[in-house]
């Protein structure tokens, strides 16, 4: 398990810093197909509004779990993929400083899309 980040600005090369990490909350889980078994080598990434573009993933192990530790608290959406099944998206997985979410993510069949890709001038 991760233990947490940590961070301090403006020290001058040299300078010696001591940062304290504590334990961050994670979100675990699992990732399955439509029919219910597992899904290896999913990718799942955790979004978050107020982490400023640094967003965190992980891949799903031989029994479809995953786990992405050292997660900040706040509210997260996951987003799962894998090329065989179409993506899922979970919203509002709330984590706080001392709770770990377990989600379970269920991948849709895939869909085909067909049409025509054209430009403002057709």
């Amino acid at each position: 398990r991760t233990a947490g980040r940590a961070t301090q600005s403006g020290v001058a090369p040299g300078r010696r810093v001591e940062l304290l990490l504590i334990d961050g909350p994670l979100i675990s889980g699992r990732v399955l197909a439509p029919d219910g078994k597992p899904v290896k080598d999913a990718v799942v990434r955790a979004e978050a509004d107020f982490s400023a573009g640094r967003l965190r993933q992980a891949a799903t192990d031989g029994s479809g779990r995953f786990e992405i530790p050292g997660l900040s608290p706040g509210e997260y959406r996951l987003v799962g993929h894998h090329g065989d099944w179409a993506v899922a998206v979970v919203a509002g997985v709330r984590l706080d400083r001392t709770g770990d979410a377990v989600v379970d993510i269920t991948l849709a069949p895939p869909a085909r899309v067909t049409g025509r890709l054209v430009d403002s001038d057709e």
